[in-house]
């Protein structure tokens, strides 16, 4: 569900999660800018455990990183850890492999572009997209909106 500045019942949203902050975000709701920035910037979101989006890890998405192959015969990747990423081989390519992602990273070391890729699946959410979806960036026009209603 995409923030709508012409459906009433988001901006009434809107207004009740800046007038009664109920996370403790700490809005201003006399500070336009910063306020936007609180709702829509992931770093500032003090939501715990963080919110995250994005693909969990399978079989398929971990075989189509293209740098995986040149990883894994890279010098620093023991062959005990060879074996454990070869394990996931000839599995089902949707087979849900999140839990095993720390030992994948550890496998790959931290400086490998394969870490890298995995690290890029997931990302926190804003305040914004953990209420009105992921891609929901709320702007000027939207706070104008909701402001007047």
């Amino acid at each position: 569900m995409a923030f709508d500045r012409t459906n009433p019942t988001h901006l009434a949203q809107l207004n009740t999660e800046v007038d009664t902050d109920p996370m403790g975000m700490g809005y201003d709701t006399a500070q336009t800018q910063p306020t936007l920035n609180m709702l829509n910037d992931p770093e500032i979101n003090v939501e715990l455990p963080r919110p995250t989006t994005g693909e969990r890890l399978s079989v398929g998405v971990l075989l189509d990183i293209p740098e995986l192959a040149v990883d894994l015969n890279h010098a620093q990747v023991t062959e005990g850890h060879k074996l454990f990423l070869s394990s996931f081989m000839g599995r089902d390519f949707d087979l849900d492999i999140e839990r095993f992602r720390p030992q994948i990273i550890d496998a790959l070391r931290s400086n490998s572009n394969t870490v890298t890729a995995l690290n890029a699946l997931e990302r926190d959410l804003s305040r914004a997209e953990v209420l009105w979806g992921p891609g929901t960036e709320i702007t000027r026009a939207d706070w104008k909106a909701a402001r007047v209603v």
